[in-house]
């Protein structure tokens, strides 16, 4: 029984992985259809802005501000678990509180994987102000022209991937992704009720 259970774990993790590898691929689809009738523009011109967040040190002693990390970047959304705090005075918050549809891109890690790496803020369900730590980039779009989840999906796709691939850099066994980067690639621009057509499709596809 024990070796029956462990050839399904494996043949369940064999399954994740494909779909994992398959769903680049059919975005991808998507994407190249609408290369092929929208015209592109770069991210840095339907955002609003980037930032880097914090370099304060950062406690699990629930007291200040609670502060995003990499290990709450992870499949596509924002997760809570493992949240650490940070004491930000009223000038910092401001400037780093987190927006329902701001992108989080992972822009520094040992992993070349992990680095790119974005997740959507989605809010927390009450309105408890939520910053995000130096290792993450901010990017907040102009809604009206560009859709989160539509860039989101694109830098999921083949192309995508391989936009943020070229521009990985290494330094000291770290890689790494900065603002500028981001901001230069190039992503189709369907008007807003396109996209949301193709954000309902790329879902179902998910």
């Amino acid at each position: 029984c024990i070796e029956r259970v462990e050839e399904i774990e494996a043949l369940r993790k064999k399954s994740v992985e494909e779909a994992d590898a398959a769903l680049p691929s059919i975005l991808n689809d998507s994407f190249a259809e609408l290369n092929s009738i929208y015209e592109k523009t770069e991210i840095g011109e339907v955002a609003l802005e980037t930032r880097y967040g914090t370099s304060r040190k950062c406690s699990t002693e629930p007291i200040g501000t609670v502060i995003l990390r990499i290990p709450n970047v992870a499949g596509g959304f924002v997760n809570f678990d493992q949240i650490k705090y940070c004491k930000l005075d009223k000038k910092e918050l401001n400037i780093l509180a987190l927006k329902r549809g701001d992108l989080l891109f992972v822009r520094t890690n040992g992993s070349r994987d992990l680095v790119g790496r974005c997740a959507i803020y989605e809010g927390n369900g009450n309105d408890q102000a939520f910053g995000f730590a130096s290792y993450l980039i901010r990017v907040r779009l102009d809604q009206k022209r560009m859709r989160p989840h539509f860039l989101a999906f694109f830098l999921n796709s083949t192309h995508g991937r391989a936009e943020l691939d070229k521009r990985r850099r290494t330094s000291a066994g770290q890689f790494n992704i900065n603002s500028e980067n981001l901001r230069n690639i190039k992503v189709p621009l369907p008007p807003i009720d396109a996209q949301n057509q193709v954000i309902d499709t790329l879902r179902d596809r998910q």
